[in-house]
């Protein structure tokens, strides 16, 4: 656990100060920092598992209103599109008045649209629910900027599994109370979630404490001229551009890949395997009891052992091979074997990425980032299922055919990925050789 001198010195070192609160904030930070972690995965897992406990549900209940499938399409795809619009305006709030107000009116919001779920009697209101959620959907990014203020370079990659385990967790949980609640009564799971909402609320509000910083220029050279100035002013501005450019990147090609294959898994093991739900709810199951796994017990002693690079360009390559190899996958239990080493290759490069955006991203830059992020996750879960699912209806035509196209598809993604992941750490070389030859 990292004492309060330390949290102190990484943020000098990082050239930020404390804004909206004094040393003590930092000393209840450190005293209390596995109880912060704890929180802020908790965080995630009540809105994760909120969204995934009401999602599986809301066609068959807008259908018995009479929505049709469009309608029903629009709902869900209306909720990620407000999401992606307020997410980066949340996270530049964050960084502006601090994390904690922002997080807890984001929470209340999320309850407030699930209670209005619940007692939803027709679809315009449906239609409202959920685009009151998308708009106050700024817990993810507000998270991950906080959770990049408490934790420095040196142990993060311990501690992000926390986070991770709470999504994973939320995912394996909720579809499988919702679907044994819903069957009940409808409003049952949305009551349930909003109760396990304010539960975080309270949470956030008793266990974590303000800690945004904000930068400050701190200036020890002799005075600059005005053109001078303007000229570092414009490299530092171009070299933040290119760092922001290629991390959203990166996330935008690994979820994109991620998508590709498991936005339409379902429709995918129907057409070819004619496989039951059941058999596909057993494969997700085994899915979210890997990453939860992975996440809070193997992530952190991979990147002890070899070193984010060494793990992301094996990663890297291994989901590409596995991608290559897809089209001929033609028993049911070989999807198994397939769906194991790809989310352990994908659950290897997603927190790398977003170890290295805390790292190169500025503390007071943090919440309006995370927010862009999530832009970039969100983004190919509009296109993938689009892409999949307009292969799959291609016939036949000799290899060339719906499975090889969507291998194809992913592999070419994730040698873009690579591509980037290169470019970025060429960037980070170049940056050291030349901090060195100005010591």
């Amino acid at each position: 656990m990292e004492n309060s001198e330390e949290l102190l010195k990484n943020q000098r070192d990082l050239g930020t100060t404390e804004t909206y609160g004094q040393s003590d904030q930092l000393n209840n930070i450190a005293l209390n920092q596995k109880l912060v972690l704890f929180t802020l995965g908790l965080c995630l897992f009540v809105d994760i598992m909120g969204y995934s406990m009401v999602l599986p549900l809301l066609p068959s209940f807008a259908t018995n209103l009479g929505a049709s499938p469009f309608t029903i399409g629009l709902i869900i795809s209306m909720n990620a599109i407000v999401t992606m619009i307020f997410s980066p305006l949340w996270g530049k709030l964050s960084d502006k008045v601090g994390r904690i107000i922002p997080l807890i009116i984001s929470q209340i919001g999320t309850v407030i649209s699930f209670i209005l779920l619940a007692f939803s009697s027709n679809i315009t209101l449906i239609f409202v629910s959920r685009i009151l959620d998308g708009i106050f959907g700024g817990q993810a990014p507000i998270v991950n900027a906080y959770f990049s203020d408490v934790t420095n370079d040196r142990d993060r990659h311990k501690k992000m599994g926390l986070l991770f385990f709470g999504v994973s967790l939320g995912i394996i949980i909720g579809p499988a109370i919702g679907g044994l609640l819903g069957n009940i009564n409808w409003a049952i799971p949305c009551l349930l979630a909003a109760l396990f909402g304010t539960g975080s609320i309270f949470l956030t509000k008793k266990y974590l404490p303000e800690n945004n910083t904000r930068n400050e220029l701190i200036n020890h050279n002799p005075p600059i001229r005005p053109t001078q100035q303007k000229k570092l002013l414009k490299s530092e501005l171009s070299e933040k551009r290119k760092i922001f450019i290629l991390i959203l990147s990166e996330i935008f090609f690994v979820n994109f890949a991620f998508s590709i294959i498991n936005s339409s898994l379902p429709v995918y093991l129907d057409i070819r395997f004619d496989v039951s739900a059941d058999q596909i709810g057993i494969l997700y199951t085994l899915i979210g009891i890997e990453m939860m796994i992975f996440s809070l017990l193997i992530f952190k002693r991979l990147i002890g052992k070899f070193g984010e690079k060494r793990i992301f360009l094996f990663a890297n390559i291994g989901m590409i091979c596995s991608f290559i190899i897809f089209p001929y996958l033609d028993r049911f239990w070989m999807i198994y074997l397939f769906m194991f080493f790809n989310i352990f290759f994908i659950m290897s490069i997603k927190p790398i990425i977003q170890l290295r955006l805390a790292k190169k991203i500025p503390s007071s830059s943090q919440g309006s980032i995370n927010g862009w992020a999530v832009n970039s996750k969100y983004l190919p879960k509009i296109f993938a299922p689009l892409i999949t699912t307009y292969y799959l209806e291609i016939e036949f035509l000799g290899r060339i055919n719906s499975y090889f196209l969507i291998g194809l598809t992913s592999a070419i993604i994730g040698i873009m990925l690579l591509a980037l992941f290169l470019l970025d750490s060429g960037l980070d070389k170049k940056k050291s050789k030349n901090e060195s030859s100005q010591i």
